[in-house]
C-alpha cells in the first residue's frame, strides 16, 4: 500500500481526535474541502517496497484518475448527506415511536451504515483503491462510540500497518492508543465487576471476552498501553467467567433469568419452562465455543498475541464442558464448599482448644 501527503494532509485528515463530536463538528467545512485530492488517501495495492516519491508519483496517477476518484468523491458526499439528516432528526422533539427508532439517526449509526454499506458493494469493490482519511477517521470514531472496539482495533491496526512509514498510521496508532483504549480499558473494567448475589451474571463479561479474543486473533500489532494490559485482561476474563459459568450450575439461588438474554439466542417457548441449571450452563459453554472457532476461522490465519492465556480460555471451557457432561464440576465445587466451611470453623475455634 501506499499513500499519498501533501501540506493540506492533516486538514482533511485533523477530524475527530476527541471523539466523535470533535470529528464531527466542522464535517461541512471539511466536505467542501473535498476536490482538493491531494489530500491524505490511502491507496490499496502500492508494494511497500517502493520509496517514498515514486508512491506519490502513482497516487498523483490515481488522482487524475475520474473512475477511481468520483466515488470516493460521492462517499464522502453521502456521508455528509446523511450527517445532515442525522442532525437534523437529532434536533426534531421526540416522536411518538420511543427512543428505538431515533438510534437509527445518531451520527455515529450513521458514519458506520454508511461506510460498511459502501465496503459492502461488490460492484464498486475495484474502485476501492484510495479512501479520503476524514472517511476512515470517521468511520473510525463511529466504531469506538458505539462501543464496537474490536472493530475498532482490527480496522485501524491494519490500515496502519498497511501504510507504515506515512504520516497518517502514526495518526491511526494516536487515536488507538489515547482515544480508543481509555474507553475501551473503561467497558473491560466494568465487565469485571460482578454482582456477588448473582454471580451467574455474565452478559458484559461474555462480550468483553470475545471483544478482546477477535483483537488479539486479528491484529499484527496493538497500541502501548493495550499491549502492556491485554495479557492481565484475558486471564481475569478467563477466571471471572469460569466463576460465572460454575456459578449457573451449582448456585443454589440461580433463577434462570438474566443470564443468556443479550448474549446469544434462546429459545423463547422454553422461557417459561422449569429452570434448567445444566442446560443453560452448556448453552452458554457451547456458544462461547462456537464463538471461539468463528473468532479464530476470521483472524489473521496464524498465532494470535499472547497464545498461553488465549488457549487457556479455550481449556477453561471445554474443562468446565467436561465437568458438567461427568459431573464432577458439582464434586469438585461441593468439596470446596465444604473444605471452606471446616475452614472457617477452625478459625472460630478458641485459641488452644482441642479437636
Amino acid at each position: 500500500m501506499g499513500l499519498g501527503t501533501s501540506s493540506a494532509n492533516m486538514n482533511m485528515a485533523g477530524m475527530g481526535m476527541g471523539g466523535m463530536d470533535g470529528g464531527m463538528h466542522g464535517l461541512e467545512s471539511h466536505t467542501h474541502s473535498v476536490q482538493k485530492l491531494d489530500s491524505l488517501m490511502m491507496m490499496a495495492d502500492a508494494p511497500s517496497s517502493q520509496d517514498v516519491k515514486a508512491m506519490e508519483r502513482k497516487l498523483d496517477r490515481q488522482f487524475r484518475n475520474p473512475i477511481l476518484v468520483v466515488p470516493q468523491l460521492k462517499l464522502v458526499n453521502e456521508v455528509h448527506m446523511a450527517l445532515s439528516r442525522a442532525f437534523s432528526k437529532s434536533s426534531e422533539p421526540e416522536s411518538s415511536e420511543g427512543s428505538g427508532s431515533s438510534t437509527l439517526y445518531q451520527p455515529a449509526e450513521v458514519v458506520v451504515s454508511v461506510v460498511e454499506k459502501y465496503g459492502e458493494d461488490k460492484d464498486a469493490a475495484w474502485q476501492q483503491r484510495i479512501l479520503p482519511s476524514m472517511v476512515h477517521r470517521l468511520y473510525i470514531n463511529a466504531l469506538i462510540q458505539r462501543n464496537k472496539f474490536d472493530k475498532a482495533f482490527v480496522y485501524a491496526t491494519k490500515l496502519s500497518l498497511a501504510i507504515k512509514g506515512w504520516r497518517f498510521a502514526q495518526v491511526l496508532d494516536n487515536m488507538l492508543k489515547d482515544v480508543a483504549y481509555p474507553k475501551l480499558r473503561n467497558f473491560f473494567d466494568l465487565a469485571l465487576i460482578q454482582d456477588s448475589r448473582r454471580p451467574w451474571e455474565c452478559q458484559r463479561l461474555v462480550q468483553a471476552s470475545l471483544m478482546l479474543l477477535r483483537i488479539l486473533h486479528s491484529c499484527e500489532h496493538l497500541p502501548v498501553n493495550l499491549m502492556g494490559s491485554a495479557a492481565s485482561y484475558m486471564e481475569r476474563f478467563t477466571q471471572h467467567l469460569k466463576k460465572s459459568l460454575v456459578a449457573i450450575y451449582t448456585h443454589p439461588k440461580y433463577d434462570g433469568t438474566q443470564t443468556l438474554e443479550g448474549v446469544m439466542e434462546i429459545n423463547r417457548s422454553r422461557a417459561a419452562n422449569k429452570i434448567d441449571s445444566k442446560r443453560d450452563a452448556m448453552d452458554l459453554v457451547e456458544y462461547l465455543k462456537q464463538q471461539v472457532i468463528l473468532i479464530r476461522e476470521h483472524g489473521r490465519g496464524h498465532q494470535p498475541l499472547f497464545p498461553d492465556k488465549v488457549n487457556a480460555f479455550r481449556e477453561i471451557l471445554d474443562r468446565i464442558e467436561t465437568g458438567i457432561k461427568d459431573g464432577t464440576l458439582v464434586r469438585s465445587s461441593n468439596e470446596r464448599s465444604i473444605g471452606g466451611s471446616m475452614q472457617n470453623a477452625r478459625s472460630r475455634r478458641r485459641p488452644g482448644a482441642t479437636g
